[in-house]
């Protein structure tokens, strides 16, 4: 810090000039979307379309998840896009002022229209720098006040070219980059050893779950809880409804979570529809997205369709617990992709739920696979401890001291 504050003293004693992000780069452009162009994820594509959900903490991420598309496709969005290495991506709509480095090689992978591409001056703007400096609290309340459109948020070129920024000589910005790059690369070593320890969890959690269903009792679920779904129609809507109307894009990490796009409903509504819940109940969303399951904890919720309930008949016979472990296994997992129904949208049906043997040891065995099961739960999702807290507490800092730094003394033009 000591060397950062010296350049400053020595290079820019009066202050910073503030330029446009227009004049600080060589080009502005974007990937492209399928359309008539090309289509995604066919037998012979093996390369990656990135989208806003690969640039993670200022990275190009790839994961299974990743749309794939061929070379003709890359080829059609090159000569638009003209991707290259120290580009900067930046999500334009949707999910605005997500910013990525491209610091990889691009020879397989290209961009959709939504990602734009900045091509900087490394003449007058280092790369890492400009990153840290879009990704700044500077510049993203400018882009958040900038945005336009009612249900899709999106920033337009010209706002994007006017984006005010400070312009440091090189040897500052060097020195800002390396600072907080080391930032960036303890919360990145932290995602990698994260990523491990899930590997493991899900390693042993097999283990678990093999054992437990080869050597336990198997009864159906429906004799020991009640097993039902949502509303099979549409409700009426409130904005100032007092319930929330859930689907299974509500349940998330084993909860219930809220979001603007989740509808509410009128008390009138919500007693017209609404499911009569004990204390120990699990969730599980059973069209389209199969499988997310959460607790429910006494929310103002009403379900749709999508969403089936497990209301637990006794508690001392399985716990609730338990349970919300079970339906997360493999074992469960498996049935529930042989038990799948539909075409385009995959339905997991009642009965099939129903019908589903789940193995049940006495209780005692029940709180022991818990117990373990909920030490790897906090080790790897638990944001107030473990690996999870850490990465949040290293985001912190780099975000205090990123915007600590980036923040400079306007050099007025009398003084220039």
């Amino acid at each position: 810090m000591s060397k950062l504050k010296n350049l400053i003293q020595s290079l820019c004693p009066k202050g910073v000039e503030y330029k446009e992000l227009k004049d600080v780069i060589k080009s502005y452009s974007s990937g492209l979307n399928p359309r008539q162009n090309f289509k995604l994820n066919e037998p012979n594509a093996e390369l990656y379309y990135v989208t806003v959900k690969e640039m993670t903490s200022g990275k190009i991420i790839f994961s299974d998840k990743t749309d794939r598309i061929n070379k003709d496709a890359w080829n059609k969005i090159q000569s638009r896009s003209k991707l290259e290495m120290n580009d900067i991506l930046l999500s334009g709509i949707g999910t605005i002022g997500k910013v990525a480095l491209v610091d990889i090689p691009v020879d397989n992978w290209n961009c959709s229209e939504s990602v734009i591409l900045i091509k900087p001056n490394i003449k007058i703007i280092l790369p890492n720098y400009l990153v840290h400096l879009l990704r700044s609290s500077y510049v993203q309340e400018q882009w958040a006040n900038q945005s336009v459109g009612s249900t899709l948020k999106g920033l337009r070129k010209e706002n994007v070219l006017k984006t005010s920024i400070p312009l440091p000589p090189l040897e500052i910005q060097n020195e800002i980059v390396r600072i907080l790059d080391k930032f960036g690369e303890l919360e990145r070593e932290l995602e990698r050893e994260l990523k491990l320890r899930k590997k493991q969890y899900e390693f042993w959690r097999g283990k678990i779950w093999k054992k437990v269903f080869d050597n336990s009792m198997k009864v159906k679920l429906n004799q020991l809880c009640k097993i039902g779904d949502g509303l099979h129609g549409t409700p009426e809507y409130s904005e100032n409804g007092n319930y929330y109307f859930i689907n299974g894009n509500n349940l998330n990490d084993g909860i219930i979570t809220f979001d603007s796009k989740t509808k509410k409903i009128t008390d009138e509504s919500y007693s017209k529809i609404k499911i009569n819940f004990g204390t120990d109940v699990i969730m599980m969303s059973i069209n389209g997205t199969i499988g997310k399951v959460s607790i429910y904890n006494n929310e103002k919720v009403a379900l749709g369709k999508s969403v089936a309930y497990f209301d637990i008949n006794d508690n001392s016979v399985i716990m609730k617990k338990y349970l919300y472990y079970l339906l997360q296994s493999s074992n469960a997992k498996d049935y529930f992709i042989d038990s799948l129904t539909g075409t385009t949208i995959k339905n997991l049906g009642l009965n099939a739920l129903r019908n589903f043997e789940i193995p049940l040891p006495p209780i005692d065995e029940q709180e022991k696979i818990v117990k373990i099961l909920d030490k790897f739960d906090k080790l790897i999702n638990d944001l107030s401890e473990g690996i999870p807290a850490e990465i949040e507490l290293r985001r912190k800092q780099y975000e205090y001291y990123r915007n600590k730094l980036l923040s400079f003394k306007k050099l007025e033009k009398d003084e220039k």
